[in-house]
């Protein structure tokens, strides 16, 4: 655990990575951020890298898939493993609110790729919430990308046809490539 703190402390903060984070949140420091990763990271080499016997085929996966002509989706999946049985399973680490892994569409639609380089795999859907520390695991089945496909493609369409997007006031907005554009 230890290596993996000093590794983590050496990338992060003295690497000057540290440097390019902008705290946002009021009453919270930079060394909050860390704190909280250091927290994050000792916890899960604690309570699940022990016991995991899987093999990671992909960390940090960028994908692209085309969806439709003309229509590319992109994403960056954080891990994907083969277990002993042979089911790969698709996770996703969280620091922040968390839902269930069915429940939106980011990890689903990561299957989308999975599924496209592995055809007769068994999926898994993990959420891994450091902060909660919890784990929730539910099976994907194959037969769901058809209907994770079109959701993705109907909501692209409704961005497409839309005219206009009201603003949505916030804490991010001075970073806003649009802030110049907007009241």
């Amino acid at each position: 655990v230890q290596d993996a703190v000093d590794q983590y402390k050496e990338y992060f903060w003295n690497s000057g990575e540290m440097d390019r984070v902008r705290v946002i949140k009021a009453d919270t420091e930079t060394n909050q951020y860390f704190d909280d990763g250091k927290k994050f990271l000792v916890s899960y080499l604690q309570r699940i890298f022990p016991g995991d016997r899987s093999t990671t085929l992909y960390l940090e996966k960028r994908f692209e898939l085309e969806l439709r002509p003309g229509i590319k989706y992109k994403g960056i999946i954080d891990r994907v493993s083969r277990g002993d049985d042979g089911v790969l399973q698709v996770t996703d680490f969280k620091t922040g609110r968390t839902v269930a892994p069915l429940d939106n569409l980011q990890l689903p639609s990561y299957s989308l790729f999975v599924f496209s380089h592995n055809i007769d795999a068994e999926i898994k859907l993990c959420i891994e919430d450091l902060r909660e520390e919890r784990t929730m695991v539910e099976p994907f089945r194959r037969e769901a990308i058809r209907e994770v496909r079109a959701e993705l493609l109907n909501r692209i369409d409704t961005i497409l046809a839309s005219e206009t997007f009201d603003a949505k006031p916030g804490v991010l907005c001075h970073w806003c490539g649009f802030n110049h554009v907007c009241d």
